[in-house]
C-alpha cells in the first residue's frame, strides 16, 4: 500500500537519479515477493502432502483470496514492466523446460511441487499483463502496451514472449495427463479467461480507444495467428470438458472461458471453419443420445454451455452462415433438450418415478439446459423466436411438476430460475409479442401451484404463528428454503415491472400474483433484508401505478399488504422504510383524491396508525435515520393528516398529555400548531412549506421530548 501511493507521484520526479534508485528499489521488491510466494507454496505443501484436498481448497481460494495483494504487486511489475515480463517469462519457461525433459520420470511430490510454483507464476502473469474489467471490456495496462510497442518484433516482445510462455505450459498437458494438476489447469484457464477479453482479436476490440501495440496485433488481430489462438482456446475447453468432468471448479471455469468468447461478436465468424468447433459442439449431441450419455456433465454446467451455444449461434447470420444453416444449429441445441424432457416427464409411470434419484436427476438436468436457453440471446427475431418457442412448449409442464416435486426445494427453485431467467433476459425481444401474454399467464398459474404447495408443506408457518420463531434446526432450515422460493418468485415479478412499457398486462400480472404471493410472506420473512427491499420496491410499484386498485383489493389481503408496510416503516433498513413512506404517501394521496368517506371510514383504524407511527419515528428515531427519511416522511405525515385530521390532532394530544409539566405541554402544544400550519393540500409548494416547519419542530421538540421523558411509543 505505501508503494501504491508513492508510485504515482515518482512519475512527477524530474532527477533521473532518483527515478532510477527508486526503480531498482520496486525490482528488489518484485523479485522478493515473487520468491517469497514460491517458497511459501513450497512449505505450505509439505505441510499439506498428505491432505488430500489441500489442493482442491487451493483451487477454490488463491485467486479471491490474494486478490488485491496480486493486484498490488502487478502494479509495482507495470512500473517496471521490463524486469516483471522477463522475470516471469523466464521463470515459467525453466519450469516448463523441466517439465518436458523430466516427464513422467520425476516423482509425484517433485512433479507437484512445479505444478504450484506454476500455479503462482500464471497468476501473477495474469495479474501483470490483464484487468478483470468488472463487466466492462478492459483497457491494455497502459505500460504493457508501451512496451511491447516499443519492442522490434513479435519474437523479441517480453509481453508476447511471457503470453506465449503460458500457452506453451497448457500445451503440456496432454502429455503428463495423468499425472497433471487440476489446480494448474484451473489456473491456466482462469489466465486465458482474463487474457481473452482483452487480447484476443485485439483489433476488433480497441481500435478506436488506444494505441495499439503492433507486435501484438500480428500476433492476436484479426488474422491468422488470431484464429490459431482462437482454434488452440477451442481446443482447451474441449479437452477440459472430457477431461477433467470430475472437476467443478475446473468445469466452471472453463465454461466461463467459453461464455466469454461467446459473448463477442468477433469470434463466431471464424469458429464455424475451425475442426475444432464442430468438436466442441458435439459434447452437446452426445449428451442426448442415451440417458446414461446425457449426464456427464454437471447440470449447471451443461446450462451454461447450452447458454453459450446459443450465444455463439446468435453471431452466425451476422458472420454471413446461411439462413438454413442457422436455423439446423438452434434446432440441433434446442430439440435434443425438449425431446430428452418430454421423454421422462411424459412417461406412463411418472409421477410413480419421479421421486427416483436417477429420475430427479434427469429433470434437473433438464431444468438446467432450459435455463441455458432462457439467458442467452440470439440477436434476430427468426432465431429468437425458435428458441423461445422451444421453452414455451414446455411451460405448461414446468407448473405440472410443482405437486410432483413440492417437498424438493431444489426443484422448485429451477424451476423458478428459468422463469426468472426468461423474463429477465427475453421479454426485451420476446417474438412474437403474443408470447408475453402466455408467459403471464403462466406465471400466474405457476405461483398458485407453489402457494398450495406451501400451504401444505409448511401448514405450521401459516396456521399456528406460535411454532414460528427458529427454536430448532429443521424451523430454521424450512424458514431458510421459504425464502429463497419467495425471493425468486419476487424477482421475477420485479422483471416483469421493469417491462411494463412495453406489455401494459404485465401490471395486472403483478397484481394477481402478489394477490397470491403476499399471504406467503411472514414478518419472519421481510427480516431478511434483500426480500424485504424486493418485497417493498413492488408493493411501492404497484401502488404508484394503481393505488385505487390496491385499496380496493380483498379486504384481508389489502389489510396483509398494510400490515406490512407498517412493518417496514421500521425496518433498520433505511432504504425499506424510505419504500414503506413512499408507498404510504401514494396511498394517502389517493384516499385524500379518489375515494369517498365510507372507503375512508372502513381503513381509519390503519390511518391512524400510520400517523401515530411516522410521526413518532420522526420524534423518537435516532437523528441519522430521521435526517434520511424527513423528505419522505414529511410526504407520507401530510398526506395522512389530509386524510384524516382527527387522528393527526388525537395522536398529538396523547404525546402532549404523556409531558408532565403544564408549561411544557403549552409549549409543546404551540410547536404542533406551527407544524400543521400549512394547507390541507398536496401541492408541491404546500408539502416544501410542511418540510421547512418540521425541520424547525424536531430542531426544538425532539431534544426537548427526549430529555422530559415523553412516551416513544
Amino acid at each position: 500500500e505505501v508503494w501504491m501511493t508513492l508510485l504515482p507521484a515518482c512519475d512527477k520526479l524530474q532527477d533521473q537519479t532518483v527515478v532510477n534508485n527508486i526503480r531498482q528499489c520496486v525490482q528488489f521488491v518484485f523479485e522478493k515477493y515473487v520468491e517469497a510466494r514460491l517458497e511459501m507454496a513450497a512449505r505450505d505443501l509439505q505441510k499439506e502432502e498428505h491432505d488430500n484436498q489441500a489442493e482442491f481448497q487451493e483451487t477454490e481460494t488463491d485467486a479471491k483470496k490474494f486478490n488485491d495483494q496480486l493486484l498490488a504487486v502487478a502494479n509495482l511489475g507495470r512500473y517496471i514492466p521490463e524486469f516483471s515480463t522477463h522475470y516471469l517469462c523466464t521463470a515459467i519457461s525453466s519450469l516448463v523446460q523441466a517439465l518436458s525433459q523430466q516427464g513422467s520420470t520425476a516423482d509425484q511430490f517433485h512433479l507437484t511441487l512445479q505444478f504450484e510454483k506454476l500455479h503462482w507464476l500464471v497468476l501473477l502473469a495474469g495479474h501483470l499483463v490483464a484487468d478483470e474489467g468488472q463487466g466492462e471490456l478492459p483497457q491494455i495496462p497502459r505500460a504493457i502496451n508501451i512496451l511491447s510497442g516499443v519492442s522490434p518484433s513479435s519474437a523479441q516482445d517480453p509481453v508476447v514472449q511471457l503470453n506465449e510462455s503460458v500457452f506453451r505450459l497448457s500445451q503440456l498437458e496432454p502429455s503428463l495427463a495423468l499425472l497433471w494438476s487440476p489446480l494448474l489447469t484451473e489456473t491456466l484457464v482462469w489466465f486465458m479467461t482474463r487474457w481473452a477479453r482483452t487480447y484476443l482479436f485485439i483489433d476488433s476490440k480497441h481500435e478506436a480507444r488506444i494505441s495499439l501495440s503492433p507486435n501484438m496485433v500480428q500476433a492476436y488481430g484479426v488474422n491468422p495467428n488470431g484464429v490459431a489462438v482462437l482454434d488452440f482456446i477451442l481446443q482447451k475447453i474441449h479437452y477440459n470438458l472430457t477431461r477433467w468432468t470430475g472437476e467443478v471448479g475446473l468445469l466452471v471455469q472453463t465454461v466461463s472461458l467459453f461464455l466469454v468468447l461467446a459473448r463477442e461478436a468477433e469470434p463466431a465468424k471464424h469458429m464455424t471453419a475451425l475442426p475444432s468447433w464442430s468438436q466442441l459442439f458435439h459434447i452437446h449431441i452426445t449428451h442426448f443420445q442415451s440417458p446414461t450419455s446425457g449426464l456427464r456433465l454437471p447440470p449447471k454446467i451443461h446450462g451454461d454451455f447450452v447458454q453459450g451455444l446459443v450465444m455463439v449461434g446468435g453471431r452466425f447470420h451476422a458472420a454471413g452462415m446461411p439462413d438454413d444453416q442457422v436455423v439446423r444449429y438452434f434446432e440441433q441445441i434446442f430439440q435434443p433438450v425438449s425431446r430428452f424432457f418430454l421423454e421422462v416427464v411424459q412417461k406412463p409411470d411418472f409421477h410413480k418415478m419421479a421421486h427416483l434419484p436417477q429420475v430427479k436427476e434427469a429433470v434437473i438436468f433438464s431444468l438446467e439446459n432450459f435455463r441455458g436457453l432462457a439467458k442467452a440471446p440470439c440477436h434476430v427475431d427468426r432465431y429468437t423466436a425458435l428458441i423461445q418457442g422451444s421453452c414455451a412448449q414446455v411451460w405448461p409442464t414446468f407448473v405440472n411438476l410443482i405437486p410432483i416435486y413440492e417437498s424438493h426445494v431444489d426443484v422448485l427453485e429451477l424451476i423458478l430460475g428459468f422463469f426468472e431467467e426468461f423474463s429477465d433476459c427475453q421479454l426485451d425481444s420476446v417474438h412474437p409479442p403474443e408470447l408475453a401474454q402466455e408467459l403471464f399467464r403462466t406465471v400466474a398459474n405457476l405461483f398458485a401451484a407453489i402457494a398450495s404447495s406451501f400451504k401444505r408443506i409448511y401448514s405450521s408457518f401459516y396456521t399456528n404463528t406460535a411454532t414460528t420463531p427458529g427454536s430448532s434446526r429443521k424451523v430454521e432450515a424450512q424458514l431458510q428454503e421459504q425464502y429463497r422460493v419467495i425471493l425468486s418468485m419476487l424477482q421475477i415479478l420485479g422483471n416483469v415491472s421493469n417491462h411494463s412499457y412495453a406489455f401494459p398486462s404485465a401490471i395486472q400480472t403483478i397484481f394477481i400474483c402478489l394477490h397470491t404471493v403476499i399471504p406467503l410472506i411472514t414478518s419472519r420473512l421481510l427480516e431478511y433484508p434483500k426480500l424485504a427491499r424486493q418485497y417493498f420496491s413492488l408493493v411501492t410499484y404497484i401502488v404508484d401505478e394503481d393505488a385505487t386498485q390496491v385499496v380496493r383489493l380483498p379486504g384481508e389481503l389489502y389489510g396483509s399488504v398494510l400490515q406490512s408496510i407498517h412493518y417496514g416503516l421500521s425496518h433498520v433498513d433505511v432504504d425499506i422504510a424510505r419504500v414503506c413512506l413512499g408507498a404510504l404517501y401514494s396511498l394517502s394521496n389517493c384516499y385524500f383524491s379518489d375515494l369517498s368517506e365510507s372507503e375512508r371510514a372502513r381503513d381509519r383504524p390503519w390511518l391512524m396508525k400510520f400517523i401515530e407511527s411516522v410521526l413518532r419515528m420522526l420524534l423518537f428515531e435516532s437523528t441519522f435515520k430521521v435526517d434520511d427519511l424527513l423528505v419522505s416522511a414529511c410526504d407520507a405525515l401530510l398526506g395522512l393528516m389530509c386524510v384524516e385530521p382527527s387522528g393527526y390532532t388525537a395522536t398529538v394530544s396523547a404525546v402532549v398529555s404523556g409531558v408532565s409539566r403544564e408549561e411544557d405541554r403549552m409549549r409543546l402544544a404551540a410547536a404542533f400548531d406551527s407544524l400543521a400550519s400549512v394547507q390541507m393540500n398536496l401541492s408541491r409548494a404546500n408539502k416544501e412549506k410542511f418540510q421547512e416547519n418540521m425541520k424547525i419542530f424536531l430542531s426544538n421538540a425532539r431534544a426537548f421530548l427526549i430529555t422530559r421523558g415523553a412516551p416513544a411509543g
